[in-house]
């Protein structure tokens, strides 16, 4: 026997199927929970039930006690505490724990990806690299002419010298170079970030240790040498100044 309204006698519960048939299906707010962590004015009376299981099971994770959370929606502790306890509580933590290990494994699996496309990108132009250096030793080989033993380049007369009597290549040379050049600026930047910016009090363009001075009476005059990467006050006798 189905229950009536006593009021209107309808059926009431072919009204609750009538009305959850209409209703669209419940997806949750993403943004509600960091909305009322932010200090949003929402109250536990604004949100239907599904949105209340989502807001106190992510308060929860966020680390808000039933007491925190009853301040933030105005509400009382005891809503809080029989919403906790509602299976529909439970399923919605289970939710967005998931949903958080998920977005973590994502970003790994993402920083993962990059970095097997950079050394795929590297493994491939060193490939080529051999592969070109092969090419002209086999080049070298059928032609007769000589190759360098470290990197391959013929022994032609563009890539030769001779430092005594001694013959070099031009292009192991050029390598080696690059590698120097490469450290230093390497050991450079190591340095930069070693320092930290320091202010410096000046007086008329030089700094407070580089001040000129000048004595009349024992014939002392400074002037400012470079050094590095400031200058340096040297005090030095001027035995050629003229008589007065």
């Amino acid at each position: 026997m189905s229950a009536q309204c006593p009021d209107c006698s309808k059926d009431l519960d072919a009204a609750d199927g009538d009305s959850a048939q209409a209703q669209p299906p419940w997806a949750p707010d993403e943004q509600l929970v960091p909305a009322i962590l932010a200090g949003g004015r929402k109250r536990m009376a604004d949100l239907a039930l599904p949105d209340r299981a989502w807001v106190v099971a992510g308060l929860t994770l966020a680390g808000l006690t039933a007491e925190d959370i009853a301040e933030r929606l105005r509400c009382s502790l005891r809503l809080v505490r029989s919403i906790k306890s509602l299976p529909l509580t439970r399923v919605c933590v289970y939710a967005q724990v998931e949903t958080g290990n998920w977005i973590n494994e994502s970003r790994l699996a993402s920083a993962a990806l990059r970095t097997s496309e950079l050394e795929c990108a590297r493994l491939s132009a060193e490939l080529s690299r051999t592969r070109d250096k092969l090419n002209r030793m086999l080049d070298a080989h059928v032609v007769g002419t000589p190759v360098c033993g470290r990197c391959g380049t013929p022994w032609d007369r563009g890539n030769t010298y001779f430092e005594g009597t001694k013959r070099r290549c031009r292009n192991c040379n050029r390598l080696r170079q690059q590698a120097y050049r490469q450290r230093r600026r390497a050991r450079a930047a190591e340095l930069d970030a070693e320092q930290t910016p320091t202010g410096r009090d000046t007086c008329g363009g030089y700094e407070s240790a580089d001040v000129l001075v000048s004595t009349e009476g024992d014939g002392l005059r400074s002037r400012p040498e470079a050094a590095g990467s400031g200058a340096v006050t040297r005090a030095v006798r001027d035995d050629a100044r003229p008589d007065r």
